[in-house]
């Protein structure tokens, strides 16, 4: 535009989906949780799942379904690049946004297509409760 030019390079990115595995430190302390995250991406980016509470400490959610109607009230479950964005909602009208990204720090990705994933409530009794990973990985 206006006489730019240049070059720039585009990255490819795999598609997220499968059975992850991980945990999840509160960011106000106490224990960790181990959580399992089912993820599926489409052909149109659309982010699809269910991400349970498998044992550990407790976190403010048991089994969350990705992109329901309530969940995507609060946004869009998508991916974009190398992020997720997730919105996940369970029975009791708790709302959990997430947000994954395959690469590390650097910009490379994660070894055996891990997730850095981080948490933060939106609704319900996980309002304000948020949390950050160890890194997920793949079931395999």
């Amino acid at each position: 535009m206006n006489g730019d030019s240049g070059s720039f390079t585009a990255t490819l990115f795999p598609t997220v989906s499968g059975m992850y595995d991980g945990s999840f430190e509160s960011n106000s302390g106490g224990s960790s949780a181990t959580v399992q995250m089912g993820l599926t991406t489409d052909w149109n980016f659309n982010v699809t799942g269910s991400i349970t509470s498998t044992g550990g400490g407790p976190v403010c959610f048991s089994n969350l379904t990705v992109a329901t109607p309530l969940a995507n009230s609060f946004g869009p479950s998508m991916a974009s690049g190398d992020v997720i964005q997730a919105f996940g909602s369970d029975s009791s009208g708790n709302v959990v946004a997430f947000i994954a990204s395959n690469t590390d720090a650097n910009e490379q990705p994660l070894p055996d297509g891990g997730l850095y994933v981080t948490y933060v409530g939106v609704a319900g009794a996980c309002t304000g409760v948020s949390g950050t990973d160890v890194p997920f990985r793949t079931e395999g």
